[in-house]
């Protein structure tokens, strides 16, 4: 049966809360460094963090092992809670935008526009050129 994932942040300042199933993701950007605070929900990470496959990307990628919905196994939420710093930016994003935008664009990105709204389109462009195809969802969100 079909299944989606979900990514969410409730932002109580000075806390980000986070809760994610699946293979989107959640960054934090904080001092000119993105890092990414969530993990794939994937084959392909399974296999990543057995070490049987290198970090390179792989065709096991969009295989999802944890979904909301989809019957099965009960979901098995990743939780995070964050401490904010004034200048922190924190992106959710879809494997649309991730599929085809490095790391360090999003870095770039996130540095070079002040505006969320601004991040967030020039954003979904990479991933456009990038030859993305699939759906692009991405929020920023500003402290």
């Amino acid at each position: 049966q079909p299944g989606t994932t979900l990514t969410g942040a409730s932002a109580l300042c000075p806390k980000l809360y986070a809760a994610h199933v699946g293979d989107s993701r959640l960054y934090l950007f904080r001092d000119g460094v993105v890092a990414q605070i969530t993990s794939d929900h994937t084959v392909g990470q399974a296999l990543r963090d057995s070490g049987a496959i290198g970090s390179e990307p792989s065709r096991f990628d969009h295989i999802l092992v944890n979904v909301v919905g989809g019957g099965g196994e009960r979901v098995r939420a990743e939780a995070h809670g964050l401490s904010l710093q004034n200048g922190d930016r924190v992106l959710l994003c879809s494997d649309g935008l991730t599929g085809f935008v490095t790391d360090a664009m999003i870095a770039h990105e996130l540095q070079a526009r002040t505006s969320s709204s601004a991040a967030c389109d020039a954003l979904i462009e990479a991933a456009k050129s990038g030859g993305g195809f699939d759906n692009i969802t991405v929020i920023v969100a500003s402290f």
